[in-house]
């Protein structure tokens, strides 16, 4: 006897057999757009338009810059054990 393989359908709450199941969405692609322009207001490009993604990721790398939340938190560095974390040794070093 061969053993199948099943999926529990979200609609019904029925097992279904894996080779007869299809989803009611099937997943296509997703695209995201581009940003909208907007004016730079520092480094090489202030005063002047940045119309799209590409353009804005080379702007921020030519002139060292940094989304805010995307910054690296020194916290994560080492297991959060960086020179910067107040905590570092914490538990070892006050047992």
């Amino acid at each position: 006897m061969a053993r199948k393989t099943y999926v529990q359908d979200p609609e019904t709450n029925k097992l279904v057999p894996k080779d007869e199941y299809r989803p009611k969405e099937e997943l296509g692609l997703y695209i995201i757009e581009d940003i909208k322009p907007y004016t730079a207001v520092a480094g090489d490009m202030a005063g002047k338009e940045i119309s799209g993604r590409k353009q804005h990721r080379e702007f921020l790398r030519r002139n060292n810059l940094i989304e805010v939340g995307n910054e690296k938190s020194p916290f994560v560095k080492h297991s959060g054990k960086s020179d910067y974390n107040p905590t570092k040794g914490w538990i070892t070093d006050h047992k």
